[in-house]
């Protein structure tokens, strides 16, 4: 039996340096993505390396946003900052429930915002699996103890093969080190905002009337995690606020049964004692399809000064009411 093991344990150790050796090999010639069931999006377009290196080292921060791309492209630090108000974007790429839980875990404790604004878009909602927004993170942020769980629950070979070659890459070339890749139309702020320097909609009246219809259906998995979000915020006296950031009409109208998704947003807001900004009803807010969004879903820079303007008078409205100051 112990000479069995002896062999058992040889070949798993053996399998691991030559599969170690492959990645080096395959990361020396910047290749690594050739590998097979492998994705490794360090430094890449949602710009999240520069988010999360800027957050190990943020203070004095008043609000937290977390969500999907919409909430990276969409919430400004600069405009924000104009009222006198400290913002942090943590949004990134298809970026659900679940894995805004491990990235406010991880931040929550050393950042100690006020508030956190979470985006309740509904493809996030729906999803069943987080595996985009977990490889991106996985890609971009330090080995630590939240995402080693990301990556436990989550149980996909893909990420866990993205874990494996980000372990790796960061022995060679520590995360302080590595480079962001930069776009000509894209650029990014402090405070965690992905702009960009495109002006009007690339999609033409004939795409944006075509969107597929579908119906709003919440996943088990991200309800479970809305849950410990909530929690998570109470154990460490942070106020958890609601927000729906607003996406096209054309793409709005494209949910069969729209009224039940702000049914339910409402319902757990309101079950959870939760203040719940829905900006896709909001008749204060008047957003063009062509100007002041890029596609069907991410504001231009126009839209996006409009929609954090009305925001932050409903957020300092919200302070004002509760007695508090900024």
């Amino acid at each position: 039996m112990k000479k069995l093991f002896i062999k058992i344990l040889a070949v798993i150790i053996t399998g691991f340096l030559i599969y170690s050796g492959i990645v080096l090999v395959f990361y020396g010639i910047g290749k690594v993505n050739w590998l097979p069931n492998i994705k490794f999006v360090r430094g890449g377009v949602g710009d999240t390396l520069l988010r999360l290196r800027e957050a190990k080292e943020a203070k004095g921060i008043d609000l937290i946003c977390v969500g999907s791309s919409i909430v990276s492209r969409g919430y400004d630090p600069r405009v924000f900052a104009m009222e006198g108000i400290r913002l942090l974007n943590l949004g990134s790429s298809s970026q659900s429930p679940y894995a805004s839980y491990f990235l406010l875990k991880m931040y929550l404790p050393s950042v100690k915002p006020k508030f956190v604004l979470l985006d309740l878009y509904w493809p996030m909602l729906s999803k069943i699996k987080s595996t985009e927004s977990s490889i991106d993170l996985v890609s971009n942020s330090e080995i630590n103890s939240e995402i080693l769980e990301m990556v436990w629950y989550e149980k996909d070979a893909l990420v866990m093969n993205t874990l494996f070659v980000s372990w790796i890459t960061q022995i060679i070339t520590p995360l302080n080190k590595a480079k962001q890749k930069t776009y000509d139309k894209r650029f990014y702020t402090e405070g965690g905002f992905s702009g960009t320097k495109q002006i009007y909609n690339t999609l033409t009246t004939d795409e944006l009337s075509s969107f597929r219809k579908h119906n709003f259906t919440p996943a088990p998995i991200q309800l479970e995690y809305l849950g410990k979000i909530v929690q998570l915020c109470k154990d460490h006296n942070v106020e958890l606020i609601l927000t729906v950031t607003p996406v096209t009409e054309e793409f709005r109208y494209s949910v069969k049964n729209y009224d039940e998704y702000e049914s339910f947003i409402k319902q757990f807001a309101s079950k959870n004692n939760l203040i719940l900004f829905n900006y896709n009803s909001n008749l204060d807010l008047d957003l063009s399809t062509e100007r002041d969004f890029l596609d069907k879903n991410h504001l231009s820079q126009t839209g996006v000064e409009k929609f954090n303007e009305i925001l932050i008078k409903d957020f300092i409205k919200l302070n004002q009411n509760k007695g508090n100051t900024n």
